[in-house]
């Protein structure tokens, strides 16, 4: 135990920030089982991170936040779409894809949570809701942050690494 700690308090402070970040954000890798299958990455502890990093390295791990960030911005895109239509619309308390424009993501994607496999979902038969869309957005909005702000530790250790 002594060994532990004497080894965790001799670590760059760096790389236990960027084990801190980590604790707060999740994200996928490539799956080594299959071609297509992911692993989704969330470390519950600063040890579970260390060991993370310790497997992955800090620019491998850089890879995996860069691609959720690009993941999470496109997400918060569509769901900022269907707010903007809410307040556009403040009497509205539902969205429907006929709401929106045609070539629109934020259809596309309305489309697929109503009409999985091309049925109709009986839980969305009338649409999102505005609670529902706004819960979204903001529970994305929140993941994006933190996973910029984790990219932006992980850079300071690897700039600190030389």
């Amino acid at each position: 135990m002594a060994e532990t700690s004497a080894f965790a308090l001799r670590m760059p402070p760096e790389i236990k920030a960027a084990a801190k970040a980590l604790t707060k954000v999740g994200f996928d890798e490539p799956s080594d089982a299959g071609e297509g299958l992911i692993n989704n990455i969330w470390c519950h502890s600063i040890n579970d991170a260390l060991c993370y990093l310790l497997r992955t390295g800090l620019k491998g791990t850089l890879t995996h936040i860069d691609t959720a960030i690009a993941d999470f911005t496109k997400k918060v895109a569509i769901s900022g779409e269907m707010m903007a239509w809410f307040l556009q619309n403040p009497a509205a308390s539902n969205i429907l894809p006929h709401n929106l424009p045609e070539a629109s993501p934020a259809r596309a994607e309305l489309q697929e949570i109503m009409f999985p496999d091309g049925v109709e979902d009986e839980q969305w038969t009338g649409g999102m809701s505005r609670r529902e869309v706004t819960q979204s957005y903001a529970g994305e909005q929140q993941r994006l942050y933190d996973l910029v702000e984790a990219k932006g530790v992980i850079q300071k250790a690897l700039a600190a690494r030389g």
